[in-house]
């Protein structure tokens, strides 16, 4: 019996950690209690072990209920976010924001660039697709840095494994920090990477949905720079 408690609490106190760096940050936050204990209560009912026939159907409900939460939040998150009125074909112009710059001092305003074209690329360490395009953003960046602005934006993350992820990564533009998501969730929230185009009157005028291959990224831009 000790042991089924001590499971429980483990499950409890990691459930809102793991769902907010890996489920949805906003998720773990914002209901941590119920997480904890929905993925706590399965625990309890897992480790037992020799489960009756009701007790599997009662753990089997639990999941299913996790598992509506999450989509229902999902859904809620991405109803009026840059990303859905962009695939409404809605003329969508990017959400200001002002955030702690990650590599630099100070801060940085999205609305200080207007003017110019703007790739935005939300990105975090422990995410593998940011991984793979980081390399493309900054050659991107050196190839076209006269004529558009990059902002990385981490979120969800750590700020000592974001900056380790940009010195591995060799990243030498601006990036940011959005620790609370905030700024993610009027973009579309999770999951990252998410990457806007946006043209100088500050309209966005190309969205890529997960890793940024340089063929798309490359087409976002020069559609931007013609607009």
């Amino acid at each position: 019996m000790a042991a089924l408690i001590v499971a429980a609490l483990v499950l409890w106190v990691a459930a809102p950690v793991y769902a907010a760096q890996r489920i949805g940050h906003r998720a773990g936050r914002e209901h941590p209690w119920l997480w904890g204990l929905l993925l706590g209560w399965i625990g309890v009912l897992i480790v037992a072990g020799g489960l009756k026939r009701a007790g599997q159907v009662g753990a089997l409900g639990l999941v299913a209920a996790l598992l509506g939460l999450l989509v229902w939040q999902v859904v809620q998150n991405e109803n009026d976010s840059v990303a859905q009125r962009f695939a409404r074909g809605e003329n969508t112009v990017a959400k200001d924001f002002t955030l702690e710059r990650l590599n630099g001092e100070g801060s940085l305003q999205l609305s200080s660039l207007r003017g110019k074209v703007v790739v935005i690329n939300f990105w975090a360490a422990w995410c593998d697709p940011c991984k793979s395009e980081a390399p493309r953003f900054q050659a991107a960046y050196e190839r076209y840095r006269d004529r558009v602005e990059f902002v990385g934006v981490d979120t969800a993350d750590f700020s000592g494994d974001a900056r380790a992820f940009l010195d591995r990564y060799d990243v030498s533009y601006p990036n940011v920090r959005d620790p609370s998501s905030k700024v993610l969730k009027a973009y579309g929230g999770l999951p990252i990477p998410r990457t806007y185009v946006v043209a100088p009157s500050g309209r966005v005028t190309g969205y890529i949905f997960g890793e940024a291959r340089t063929e798309e990224l490359e087409s976002a831009i020069k559609e931007a720079l013609a607009a």
